[in-house]
C-alpha cells in the first residue's frame, strides 16, 4: 500500500514539475508560439527574443483572447535601427501631448461659476 502511494505522489509530481516548463509550440521567421505558465512571462519573451533573432527580428507579444493563458504568441518584426532624429522627434511629440494634457487640467481647474463672481459681498 505504502509503495502504491509513493509510486502515485513521484507520478503526480513528474507531471505537475513538466507542465511548469516553457516549450516553444511553433517557431518560424514571422512568430512564435509559446506554451507554458503566463507566469513566466518574461522567460516566454526571453525565449521568442532568441528564436526571433535567427532570423535578425525582434519580437513582440501579441495580446490574444482566443489563445488560453497558456499560450503565448510574439511576431517577429524587422529590427529597426534606432536613428536619433526619429527618436527626438518622438520626444518632442511625447512632451507636447504631455504639455497639451497639462493644459488641459489647469484649463478644467480655473472654470469658475459666473453665479460665484456675480454674488454680492455680505454687508458689515
Amino acid at each position: 500500500m505504502k509503495i502504491r502511494n509513493i509510486c502515485i505522489f513521484i507520478i503526480f509530481y513528474l507531471i505537475t514539475a513538466c507542465s511548469n516548463q516553457l516549450k516553444i509550440k511553433s517557431a518560424t521567421a514571422d512568430s512564435v508560439i509559446i506554451t507554458g505558465p503566463a507566469e513566466q512571462f518574461v522567460a516566454a519573451y526571453h525565449m521568442a527574443e532568441k528564436e526571433c533573432g535567427k532570423h535578425t527580428k525582434k519580437a513582440k507579444y501579441v495580446s490574444d483572447e482566443s489563445t488560453n493563458l497558456n499560450t503565448l504568441t510574439f511576431n517577429c518584426n524587422a529590427a529597426v535601427e534606432e536613428n536619433p532624429e526619429t527618436e527626438a522627434q518622438a520626444e518632442e511629440e511625447t512632451a507636447a501631448t504631455e504639455a497639451a494634457e497639462e493644459t488641459e487640467i489647469t484649463e478644467s481647474e480655473t472654470d469658475v461659476d459666473i453665479e460665484e463672481i456675480t454674488e454680492e459681498p455680505a454687508s458689515e
